[in-house]
């Protein structure tokens, strides 16, 4: 017992000598030199630790992209947020309160209500502009991204919604929905409608970043609404006289108008779709002002908005064909597309309105000049798009 009592001592000086002789290893350097915060403004070097999202943030500032003015504090010190306080010297020391250096900010902080202003990197004020419809609670049906933004917030992080489209953040969507649809329409009322299949069609849209990517704003030049909606996109490009998604060709046999001499609607020559399918295109129908009724000419929409044919061309709307409604059951079938759920409006309208079903021993007169054709359509979603009649 003595022995491992003067053992224990032992050890116990020669621990002592050895620490008070050698320099002991500090693992994080520097960790005694203390960054005096007085001052009013932050003293904290951000981008000693975040290098990355600062050479993102290069990037931003280079291509003129969203935030390119802002300082880190901007967005992750706003003091317009639910953090009450933040640690800060300001005649004082304050702790802070829910943050104590900073938080990660909701895109809707600053882009909800009407927006707010923000002090930018030159003392000035910069206004971050609300994104309409997803400034209110509830979300309303119109606007095209409710689902997508909903099912990011069910997810914990809402802002994937916003970044999806507004920076270089990489995405990977999985989209499920309809197959095909059949109906038959006879004295121009749907006498049958049926729902075929479900369709898978994945996007994976990497995007070139040095990072994560979330930092990296895009103009709003830069964003590429076929990215995410290749289904469309493919629809638009590839099928052809089977596109099912806007009557973009009326007939391969007709030339720019058709037999009484009216343009083509939604038309883009053949030679320039491949150029011509692009935002311009998709704003047309799902972000145009111009067009009475929509919540784009209400300013009440940030981007794309949800519609269908019968947003124009429905009974009493902008487009409204009521001229060749005494061919159409004086609107006894517009009402009956309204009755059925929006995803399957187009589709109903396309089954006619598509070229490829137009017949060859056919004439016009079939579905034309009389209301007691009966027909069996049968159309499948983008991006093949394949649509068939069958007459009795």
């Amino acid at each position: 017992m003595r022995t491992l009592s003067v053992a224990l001592i032992l050890i116990g000086i020669t621990a002592g000598i050895f620490l008070s002789n050698v320099n002991v290893v500090s693992v994080f350097k520097g960790s005694h030199y203390v960054t005096d915060i007085s001052g009013n403004g932050n003293d904290v070097d951000c981008e000693a630790c975040h290098k990355k999202v600062a050479e993102e943030m290069a990037i931003t500032r280079a291509i003129h992209g969203p935030h390119w003015d802002l300082s880190c504090e901007a967005c992750h010190r706003f003091n317009g947020s639910a953090v009450t306080q933040f640690a800060m010297a300001n005649g004082g020391t304050y702790p802070g309160k829910e943050a104590h250096a900073a938080y990660v900010p909701k895109c809707l902080d600053c882009h909800g209500g009407d927006g707010v202003y923000v002090t930018n990197v030159t003392g000035g004020q910069s206004h971050a502009d609300p994104a309409r419809a997803f400034n209110l609670t509830p979300i309303p049906n119109y606007t095209a991204h409710k689902q997508f933004f909903e099912y990011c917030k069910n997810l914990g992080d809402e802002n994937l919604a916003c970044l999806a489209c507004h920076s270089n953040y990489s995405i990977d969507i999985d989209y499920r929905y309809h197959h095909a649809i059949r109906f038959n329409t006879s004295t121009w009322t749907l006498i049958g409608f049926a729902v075929y299949g479900q369709r898978q069609y994945d996007v994976t849209f990497l995007k070139i970043s040095v990072f994560s990517g979330k930092h990296v704003f895009l103009p709003t030049d830069r964003i590429n609404c076929s990215r995410c909606h290749e289904n469309v996109y493919e629809a638009l490009i590839g099928s052809g006289e089977n596109c099912t998604h806007a009557p973009i060709k009326i007939d391969a046999k007709w030339d720019e108008f058709n037999y009484w001499n009216d343009p083509r609607f939604h038309y883009i020559p053949s030679q320039y779709v491949p150029e011509w399918i692009n935002n311009t295109y998709c704003n047309e129908c799902h972000f145009n002002p111009s067009i009475p009724d929509t919540a784009a000419s209400k300013s009440l929409i940030h981007c794309a908005e949800k519609v269908s044919c019968l947003t124009c061309h429905g009974p009493g709307k902008y487009a409204d064909p009521s001229q060749v409604n005494a061919t159409h059951g004086n609107g006894t079938l517009f009402n009956d597309i309204a009755n059925k759920p929006r995803v399957y409006h187009g589709d109903i309208c396309m089954g006619c309105h598509t070229p490829a079903v137009h017949p060859e021993n056919r004439r016009c007169g079939w579905c034309h000049g009389g209301k007691s054709a009966t027909v069996d359509i049968y159309i499948e979603s983008e991006p093949t798009g394949i649509a068939v009649r069958y007459f009795p």
